[in-house]
């Protein structure tokens, strides 16, 4: 794969990522970073904090306090305090939130058999080993 279509690849799959959450936002009336914000909760983590989503979806504080706000108003997120520490408050979606996880679960389930349309198991084995060797090696980069 030259340096330029790798780029181009990860530019559209970023695209069509955003279209779909786009898609499933309109469906359910959120905007798509609350769709985003939501589907991390419940996808990544099932119960995570505020600070993991800014590390992790590279969103600001700021940005991320908003729409989780409006998530907990909306019914879609509860805030549960940390045994150990107070101070740290756990997001865990409600029962009203697997409805737009299992949504935005289905859409990108069938966008990977659309991307893998043609490849042999054994080249998508060797595919997701190549992708996980360049995510740490770019994690090691953004940790410098």
């Amino acid at each position: 794969m030259k340096e330029n279509e790798l780029i181009e690849f990860t530019r559209n799959a970023l695209c069509i990522k955003q279209k779909i959450t786009e898609n499933v936002g309109k469906e359910f009336s959120l905007p798509p970073i609350e769709v985003d914000i939501l589907c991390y909760v419940y996808v990544c983590a099932k119960s995570t904090t505020a600070s993991k989503i800014e590390r992790e979806r590279n969103i600001k504080k700021n940005t991320i306090s908003i729409h989780v706000e409006s998530l907990v108003e909306k019914g879609y997120l509860t805030r549960h305090e940390h045994d150990d520490d107070r101070r740290l408050v756990n997001l865990v979606p409600t029962e009203k939130a697997i409805e737009i996880a299992k949504k935005y679960i289905k859409e990108t389930k069938a966008l990977k058999k659309k991307l893998f349309a043609g490849l042999q198991d054994e080249d998508i084995e060797k595919l997701q080993q190549i992708f996980g060797i360049l995510n740490q090696n770019a994690k090691q980069i953004l940790q410098k």
